[in-house]
């Protein structure tokens, strides 16, 4: 069921495979805020919830069904946290958060399509939590990656679509780790100048990567005005 479609809004649930280490919060240990890993254990897949928009850029490029799309992605490793007795520190969940540029050619079979998508953007993760009164933040920075999607549509009506998709991402480790204390004061520890830390926070081991399996809604608008 190929038709004009302007600009496609695409909603996304993905199941993740990923890496990140036990350890990644040992510079709370070694500051003595807390006396155990703030994860229980490695995580090693996530939840991630996206929101993308996809222009239709066949107009430019006289390439029918091809799309270029900025899309976010908010994800949840699924991992419990430790408890801490000191009333004094306490943390929310932990997060990822990805942004990327994409491409994305589709081809029509009647009311199915197959599509291919290229993807390339940024990546980080991070802990969030409260100290006495005030919040601080601990994050990787962001480090590229590049995905590689295929999956199989079905028009449920001209402009509505239901896709199943299969992907994986490349992500380069982490070249910085960044701290923003309760007074908003931000630290920057690197690898070479932070040699006992990174080790100890397994952060060479961390992959925001890997294989998904995702679940696609997108609407199709083909007129802004």
């Amino acid at each position: 069921m190929s038709h004009f479609q302007l600009l496609d809004v695409v909603a996304k649930v993905e199941y993740r495979m990923v890496n990140i280490p036990q350890n990644i919060g040992y510079i709370f240990e070694n500051a003595g805020l807390v006396d155990k890993p703030i994860l229980k254990d490695d995580a090693t897949s996530s939840i991630n919830l996206g929101l993308g928009f996809y222009y239709n850029t066949a107009p430019l490029s006289n390439i029918s069904q091809l799309f270029t799309g900025l899309n976010f992605s908010f994800g949840i490793p699924l991992v419990e946290q430790n408890t801490f007795s000191s009333s004094d520190f306490s943390l929310n969940p932990t997060s990822t958060l990805e942004v990327n540029l994409a491409v994305l050619k589709k081809f029509w079979f009647s009311r199915f399509n197959g599509f291919t998508e290229i993807e390339f953007g940024i990546n980080t993760f991070r802990f969030t939590g409260q100290y006495y009164s005030g919040n601080w933040e601990l994050n990787t920075g962001y480090s590229y990656g590049v995905g590689l999607n295929v999956g199989i549509e079905y028009a449920i009506t001209k402009d509505l679509n239901l896709a199943g998709q299969l992907g994986y991402r490349y992500v380069l480790a982490p070249t910085s780790l960044i701290y923003i204390d309760t007074n908003e004061n931000e630290t920057e520890y690197t690898k070479s100048e932070n040699k006992e830390i990174w080790e100890n926070s397994d952060l060479d081991d961390l992959n925001l990567g890997g294989l998904g399996i995702s679940l696609r809604v997108s609407y199709s608008i083909p007129k802004l005005f």
